[in-house]
């Protein structure tokens, strides 16, 4: 089996892992390693609730979908995650309402109450990574007042959320449900007011992936002159991921000459030989931290 005609080589099955394995040794000596966030797709999720009346553009700066326009926002690639937001229609809520004056919309504690509580529904989950550990993120604006997030495996005792790595470890395989508590000293203080929870936790042993900045040859003028010359491709970045990278996701450099940049990917160019992608190249934005939310996402 071969290359159609029109390429500029011919290559066949048995040198396909010949080249993967040619191209990872030369990512992983470039040591440069991310984190990639992918988007939710329209579906997995519902639509956020922060879209402008007037535009219906979605808040760029929005904690519950990143500017997305679906709950959730970013997944983390390696990372399995649960997202329950103030505009789930399977919650049970008690003496809480929604408040969908402010956007996106939040839960607040009714009138007159100096308490109030949302139950999710039962999720079933399974845990099949030894040494993981659980990472909560809870947005409960005016910290004055407080809250408490509660587990249960049972629906019936409910357990602080911090003791939960004592409870649900590496082989659990069931259901979980969660309860979060609201609540203020007078009646007559202004309501904590709640917006979305997540939980994540790792499937992968090693959730980073080896992205290397693309480089290319100077034309024959260049190389009369100084010998074969190849330089960066600033904005240009490939992987040899075996799966798509969504349009949209950002990666978040870890190590290496670029760790701490952040970019956003776009415009992609991937190789397949039949079926099976070879690699993926991709343009980067780096994103500027201060102004973007990509440096707060979960």
């Amino acid at each position: 089996m071969y290359w159609g005609r029109g390429r500029d080589y011919f290559k066949n099955w048995g040198d396909i892992e010949n080249i993967r394995q040619q191209s990872q040794v030369g990512l992983e000596l470039g040591k440069s390693q991310a984190l990639l966030y992918m988007p939710f797709k329209k579906g997995d999720n519902a639509v956020c609730s922060c879209a402008s009346e007037e535009t219906q553009a979605f808040d760029k700066m929005c904690y519950s979908c990143y500017g997305t326009g679906v709950v959730g926002g970013y997944v983390q690639y390696g990372y399995s995650e649960l997202v329950v937001s103030s505009i789930d229609t399977d919650l049970i809520l008690t003496n809480l309402t929604q408040r969908q004056t402010l956007r996106p919309y939040k839960l607040v504690i009714q009138t007159g109450q100096l308490t109030g509580s949302l139950v999710t529904p039962v999720f079933n989950i399974e845990v099949n990574f030894a040494g993981f550990k659980w990472e909560t993120r809870v947005s409960v604006f005016d910290p004055g007042n407080t809250y408490q997030t509660l587990f249960s495996i049972d629906g019936i005792n409910w357990i602080d959320m911090i003791y939960i790595q004592d409870y649900i470890s590496v082989g659990y395989k069931g259901n979980i449900q969660f309860k979060i508590v609201l609540s203020r000293a007078n009646v007559t203080d202004r309501s904590p007011m709640f917006e979305i929870f997540r939980l994540k936790w790792p499937w992968l042993a090693d959730p980073l992936i080896y992205v290397s900045k693309a480089r290319q040859t100077e034309g024959e003028e260049a190389k009369d002159k100084y010998g074969l010359v190849e330089k960066e491709m600033p904005n240009k970045m490939w992987t040899q991921l075996n799966f798509k990278i969504e349009d949209l996701s950002f990666i978040k450099f870890v190590n290496g000459p670029y760790s701490g940049d952040i970019y956003a990917l776009f415009d992609f160019n991937r190789t397949f030989f039949a079926d099976y992608m070879l690699r993926q190249l991709f343009t980067g934005r780096r994103i500027d931290p201060d102004k973007e939310i990509y440096s707060k996402v979960f």
